[in-house]
């Protein structure tokens, strides 16, 4: 399990995570906006079962999460917000 931990309301303020966590690795995000190529790190570097993150607020993030998903086990599982975003993209562009 990989917390990413963006505002540290999940392991704590400080080097050392809040013994609650138990054994799951905690990666901080040093600027917010830096928060969705933490995420990507997190899987890339760590290949974890779960990965939890305190918000989702931004299209990167959000797409993060997509990019995480189709990583997983389920090869038919598609982001439903990355089909909408495409929709509407091609629909402005007409």
């Amino acid at each position: 399990m990989v917390i990413v931990d963006t505002s540290n309301e999940i392991g704590g303020d400080g080097d050392i995570p809040h013994e609650a966590i138990g054994g799951a690795w905690r990666m901080q995000v040093p600027e917010p906006s830096m928060q969705h190529k933490v995420m990507i790190e997190a899987v890339e570097n760590h290949m974890p079962e779960v990965i939890i993150v305190d918000e989702i607020g931004t299209e990167a993030e959000a797409l993060a999460c997509c990019s995480i998903a189709e990583r997983g086990s389920d090869a038919d599982w598609h982001c439903p917000w990355r089909a909408a975003r495409e929709h509407n993209k091609e629909s402005y562009t007409r």
